[in-house]
C-alpha cells in the first residue's frame, strides 16, 4: 500500500504543480498542431525502443510484472512500472493544464496539449508492451 500512496501523491502533486506553470505558449517559434501529433505518435514508438533495449539489458529483471499501482515505480529493473507511473503523471499535468487554459483569458494553443499527448502516447505504449514482449512480461500480478 506504500507504493499506492506514493504514486497517488506524486500524480496529484504533478497536477497541482502544473497550475503554477505560466499560461501561454512558451516555445519559440510557437508549437503547431502537427508537432503535438508527432509527439503523440513518437511516444509509444520510443517507449518500444527503450523497452527493447531493456529487454536485453542483463541488469533488467528476468521477468517484468504487469504495471500496477501497488508496485515500486522506481525499480528500474522493471521499466514498465516506471513508464506506467510516468504516463499518469503526464496525464494529471495535461488535464490540469487544460483546465487552467480553459479558465484563462488566453486563447487555446497547441502546446497546452503536449503533456496530455505524451501521457496518452506512453500509456498506449505501456498497454501494448505485454503483447510485444510476451516472453518478458509475467502474466500474473
Amino acid at each position: 500500500m506504500t507504493w499506492l500512496f506514493v504514486r497517488i501523491v506524486l500524480v496529484l502533486l504533478s497536477g497541482i504543480a502544473s497550475v503554477f506553470i505560466p499560461v501561454g505558449p512558451q516555445a519559440v517559434p510557437a508549437m503547431e498542431w502537427g508537432a503535438v501529433l508527432v509527439i503523440f505518435l513518437a511516444c509509444p514508438v520510443m517507449l518500444v525502443v527503450v523497452l527493447t533495449v531493456q529487454s536485453i539489458n542483463p541488469r533488467s529483471a528476468p521477468e517484468w510484472r504487469r504495471p500496477s499501482w501497488l508496485l515500486n515505480p522506481f525499480n528500474f529493473r522493471e521499466p514498465l512500472q516506471f513508464f506506467h507511473f510516468a504516463a499518469y503523471v503526464l496525464l494529471a499535468q495535461g488535464l490540469a493544464t487544460l483546465v487552467k487554459v480553459a479558465v484563462s483569458p488566453i486563447p487555446f494553443y497547441a502546446e497546452a496539449l503536449v503533456p496530455l499527448a505524451m501521457g496518452v502516447g506512453i500509456w498506449g505504449g505501456v498497454q501494448l508492451a505485454p503483447r510485444l514482449f510476451k516472453s518478458k512480461v509475467h502474466e500474473g500480478r
